[in-house]
């Protein structure tokens, strides 16, 4: 049964009604906003709803700080929160399709040393890792972290394998697990390609200074960055990966003293194109140019936005 009550409490403690499309801009213009084609912007708040649209992108257009204030500056329209929105779905998509290729990256060259490393000390040319028993798995991950002490042999081993068998059986339905019937008989260059970042991290740099991980670095073979700055970029990827792929505000994202284009140089570092129109921060140039540079947005609220991700720290 419905406890009228406990609904009646907690619409008082909101004390935020519901508004109709028309009331949501009756509101905006009652906060200083000057909209100049109502139209327009009843078509974002229909398509997008208001918590996403408005809420999300307002951090540089009111007066105050104080989000509180809910004031808007002098002159700012709807086209600056569109913009803005545009922008940021825009840059979304880059930055999460350069981090996909990145996952791919690290995902390949993981599975080639654990590979290597099978191959070589125990000629095991089909890479059957789910035919090892315990004491195989110790052998070949006591040796490939063999700076860890014993005593974690076990903790190392049950993270590889429990990834392992994680990802089998949540993919049974695919053709590639399909093809190996039998979990013995399939190779680990298959199993690996289900690997997330999230895998690959807890794999990877909880053992910084293992045989693995010093295997993995050289492949990887990027002196611009050392092994503990990986793990913080790393982390850093993997926090902005998820606000992409969950359609969240990613053009003001910040980490303690890290701001958006720095993790956008990082990421280019670990692309290493040899292109430099192809990189990254290129992409998020054009996308600059074609929503904050254009004559109707608000040149103060562009400055802002710029300085406050740390673009000028890497345009030349």
């Amino acid at each position: 049964m419905t406890n009228h009550k406990s609904i009646k409490l907690l619409i008082n403690r909101s004390r935020k009604p519901y508004l109709t499309i028309d009331k949501q801009i009756e509101l905006l213009e009652s906060r200083g906003m000057n909209i100049k084609n109502r139209d327009y912007l009843k078509y974002y708040l229909e398509r997008y709803n208001y918590q996403n649209f408005i809420n999300g992108y307002n951090d540089y257009l009111f007066k105050s700080d104080e989000r509180s204030s809910n004031t808007y500056k002098v002159g700012i329209t709807e086209k600056e929160i569109i913009n803005i929105f545009n922008f940021d779905r825009s840059i979304s998509s880059l930055i999460l399709s350069n981090i996909l290729d990145i996952e791919r990256q690290f995902s390949s060259y993981l599975n080639y040393v654990i590979c290597q490393t099978l191959i070589t000390k125990y000629n095991d040319i089909y890479c059957n890792i789910f035919a090892l028993d315990n004491k195989g798995y110790q052998d070949i991950f006591s040796n490939a972290f063999k700076s860890v002490p014993k005593d974690q042999w076990d903790e190392v081993v049950k993270t590889i394998n429990d990834t392992l068998k994680y990802n089998w059986n949540n993919n049974k339905n695919d053709d590639l697990v399909i093809k190996y019937p039998n979990e013995k008989e399939i190779p680990l260059w298959c199993i690996c390609i289900y690997w997330s970042f999230g895998d690959i991290r807890k794999i990877l740099y909880k053992y910084l200074d293992s045989f693995l991980f010093n295997k993995f670095f050289d492949k990887l073979n990027n002196s611009k960055i050392n092994k503990y700055e990986f793990k913080k970029i790393v982390k850093m990827m993997n926090k902005v990966r998820n606000k992409c792929c969950h359609n969240n505000v990613v053009y003001n994202w910040s980490y303690k003293n890290i701001k958006l284009f720095d993790l956008v140089h990082w990421i280019d570092v670990f692309r290493n194109k040899k292109n430099k129109n192809s990189s990254l921060l290129e992409q998020i140039k054009k996308k600059i140019i074609k929503y904050l540079e254009n004559d109707d947005f608000n040149k103060e609220i562009r400055e802002i936005i710029l300085r406050k991700t740390n673009y000028y720290k890497y345009k030349k």
